[in-house]
């Protein structure tokens, strides 16, 4: 028999007794969800990807990207200009 090192009167109320420190299924499910999801990603981004090759050639694939990339940077530039401004002027 273990004895409880705290002694019967230290543990809170409404504590689980049976607690063996472990992560518990709510950290696992929400694991295997994370992974999954970025399994999906993965194969989507490899599609898009191989599909712009194939389309395109190499160059082709890199100029496209490029174009993506730069349409992305001007319009987070454009929603975080604010914050930085604020963040100059501090």
């Amino acid at each position: 028999m273990v004895s409880d090192p705290w002694g019967p009167g230290d543990q809170a109320k409404g504590a689980s007794v049976n607690d063996n420190g472990g992560l518990g299924g709510k950290f696992w499910f929400g694991m295997v969800g994370v992974i999954l999801a970025c399994t999906v990603g993965a194969v989507v981004i490899f599609f898009i990807v191989s599909s712009a090759l194939f389309r395109w050639g190499l160059i082709g694939m890199f100029i496209f990207f490029s174009i993506v990339l730069l349409i992305f940077g001007a319009i987070f530039d454009r929603r975080h200009k604010r914050e930085w401004e604020e963040e100059e002027n501090a």
